[in-house]
């Protein structure tokens, strides 16, 4: 058996904002430099926690590496099974159909009536609910769209996605404010 020990490093951000304004609760930060090259990033806010290892990061060290990139890349590395950044935009969905059934009825692959009911049916359909193959809402995106409308279907950065965006701004923030006061 061998046991080896790293140093680890632990930062406590306070007084962190969103980009709303409004305050994040405290940020635990943990480097674990294990050398040139490769390290763990571990990242908890209120109840959430992520972390990734790095195992080549060229000649930087992991503080470095990390100021060096940006969240959406971070975001990735850092993302936890099933956990989505990106959400249904519907407003932009409600624009790209109803653009999508005047070029059909121009090009005149749709009929006037044929247009009518399906500009009017838009209303009544409720996208804020998972899209399911039996609802009606699916029925209606692939008559309009066509068979790759998932593909087509617009997203947002979801409450979630900008939360963590705010945190892992803070992140490369006090990296950055810990680097440039180490190098003074």
């Amino acid at each position: 058996m061998q046991i080896t020990e790293n140093q680890v490093t632990k930062i406590t951000v306070t007084g962190a904002k969103t980009c709303d304004g409004f305050s994040l609760d405290p940020i635990s930060i943990y480097l674990e430099d294990y050398g040139q090259g490769k390290g763990r990033l571990t990242v908890g806010c209120w109840d959430a926690t992520w972390s990734y290892f790095w195992g080549a990061m060229g000649n930087q060290s992991l503080a470095e590496f990390i100021i060096g990139t940006n969240n959406g890349y971070l975001a990735n590395k850092l993302k936890r099974d099933g956990e989505k950044f990106s959400e249904l935009d519907i407003d932009a969905l409600e624009i790209q159909v109803k653009k999508e059934i005047i070029r059909n009825r121009r090009e005149g692959t749709l009929g006037t009536v044929q247009a009518r009911e399906l500009w009017d049916r838009l209303g009544d359909l409720d996208f804020e609910m998972p899209l399911h193959p039996e609802c009606e809402e699916v029925d209606y995106l692939e008559k309009v769209l066509g068979p790759d409308w998932p593909e087509a279907l617009p997203e947002r950065t979801s409450t979630h996605g900008r939360w963590l965006w705010d945190i892992l701004n803070a992140v490369r923030e006090v990296l950055r404010q810990r680097m440039e006061s180490k190098a003074a």
